[in-house]
């Protein structure tokens, strides 16, 4: 729980950073005389945005914290995954929208309606959330055989023989140094 939470922390920590950031350009720009230290300014702060960009670039699919604090004020509710985690709910008046926190990120997993009672909805969050583990093993399963091929043509020694010929050429080498 401590490291989702610093998770959502981090989210919504970069998000205020950002707008303060951009707030500060604003000022600053209105407040400089000259045109060099706008320039300066300008720059600064562009090089600042293109650091945070770079870290958060590989989250296209997701939230990123350009949104964190709008999300601070909506009603939120964590919930844990026996094998998953933690996560994330927004409750909204007629839908639950389930997130995975990442450090720089909020990805939504589904949307659930929130018409039911509540064991109905707890009981279709765990369907959904069992189906996404099974999904997850089998996506492991496929990276290992994956890995498992790539290292057996690793350990190929290159020979385009067959065994009959390999075993043919041990024995003429053998042979050989008698």
């Amino acid at each position: 729980m401590l490291k989702s939470r610093l998770k959502w922390i981090t989210f919504l920590i970069c998000g205020i950073v950002f707008y303060c950031l951009l707030i500060w350009l604003f000022i600053s720009i209105f407040l400089t005389l000259t045109i060099t230290q706008s320039l300066l300014t300008i720059g600064g702060i562009l090089v600042l945005w293109i650091i945070i960009w770079l870290i958060i670039s590989n989250t296209i699919e997701s939230n990123t914290f350009l949104i964190s604090p709008f999300l601070i004020f909506t009603k939120r509710k964590w919930i844990w995954h026996n094998k998953l985690g933690y996560f994330l709910i927004f409750i909204r008046e007629n839908k639950l929208e389930v997130n995975q926190v990442n450090w720089f990120s909020i990805t939504e997993k589904f949307t659930l309606d929130n018409s039911d009672n509540l064991k109905n909805t707890i009981s279709q969050l765990k369907d959904r959330l069992d189906d996404s583990y099974k999904n997850y093993l089998s996506y492991m399963n496929h990276i290992n055989e994956e890995k498992e091929k790539l290292k057996s043509f690793e350990n190929w020694d290159g020979l385009l023989i067959d065994e009959d010929e390999r075993r043919d050429m041990r024995i003429e080498n053998i042979l050989k140094k008698k």
